[in-house]
């Protein structure tokens, strides 16, 4: 029972590893805005942005276009062994004069 206990209690700890690491792919892909490339992508298109290099961990973001001023920028974290763990988070952005901002009402939203 105590190395089921202990197993469990790695994964759990895995797991929260995730989120810090998901956020940072969003922040990242906020930070590095390309007004001009994000107004060129059609509503519905959706395209990945890059990676986070960190340790024992897979971490990417993607930008999906909802309509003229709206975007929906996702990041994804996975463990890099097993159990396969993953933690996705999505932020609503509205661009406003080629400034990316988060809307207001509730912006950020954790991901199945």
């Amino acid at each position: 029972m105590t190395r089921r206990m202990a197993a469990a209690q790695r994964v759990v700890e895995a797991g929260a590893a995730l989120e810090p690491v998901a956020e940072r792919a969003v922040v990242e892909a906020i930070a590095a805005w390309d007004s001009a490339a994000a107004s060129g992508h059609l509503v519905g298109v959706t395209r990945a942005v890059g990676t986070v290099p960190v340790t024992g961990v897979q971490a990417s973001a993607w930008i999906t276009r909802l309509s003229d001023r709206t975007y929906w920028v996702v990041g994804e974290a996975s463990t890099a062994h097993k159990p396969m763990l993953y933690r996705r988070l999505g932020a609503l952005v509205l661009v406003t004069d080629g400034l990316p901002q988060l809307v207001r009402q509730r912006a950020w939203a954790e991901l199945p």
